[in-house]
C-alpha cells in the first residue's frame, strides 16, 4: 500500500520540559480522516523511566480507550512514530514506529505517559490521512 497524501498537520503538544504525564486537548476528526501519524521529539532526556505515547479514543460516554500500547519506554533524545491506520505503512528510513492497524475514531486524544518524574523534553506533533 502507498503511503497517502497528508492533509492536516498539526502540533499536539508544544516543546516543553515536562515530569509528568501529559494529555492534549482532545481532538475532532471531523473531517473523517482514516489514520494518524503521531511524531514524538525528545531533545532532552533523563535516561531513566521513560516515555509512551498513547493515542487514545473515546466512546458514546465520553470514557477513553487506546488506540496502541505505546511500545517500549523511550529513555533518550530522537524521534518516534506511531502510526494509527486501517491497513499497513511502512516507517521512512531513520524512523522507528509502533503501528496499530485501527481506524481513527470521530474525537481523540494524544496522551504521554510518564513513567517516573524525572524531566523531559519532548514535542508532539501529528498528521491525519485520509
Amino acid at each position: 500500500m502507498g503511503v497517502p497524501v497528508y492533509k492536516s498537520r498539526r502540533v499536539a503538544l508544544p516543546s516543553a520540559t515536562r515530569n509528568a504525564s501529559t494529555v492534549s486537548d482532545k481532538i475532532q476528526n471531523i473531517t473523517r480522516h482514516r489514520g494518524i501519524i503521531v511524531f514524538l521529539d525528545i531533545t532532552a532526556a533523563s535516561g531513566t523511566g521513560g516515555l509512551k505515547v498513547i493515542v487514545r479514543g473515546y466512546d458514546a460516554f465520553g470514557l477513553a480507550y487506546d488506540l496502541n500500547d505505546g511500545g517500549t519506554p523511550l529513555t533518550a533524545t530522537g524521534r518516534r512514530m506511531y502510526v494509527i491506520y486501517p491497513g499497513t505503512l511502512d516507517a521512512p528510513a531513520g524512523f522507528v514506529a509502533d503501528t496499530a492497524q485501527l481506524p481513527l475514531p470521530q474525537e481523540f486524544d494524544i496522551y504521554v505517559s510518564h513513567a517516573d518524574g524525572s524531566n523531559y523534553t519532548y514535542a508532539v506533533s501529528y498528521e491525519l490521512i485520509p
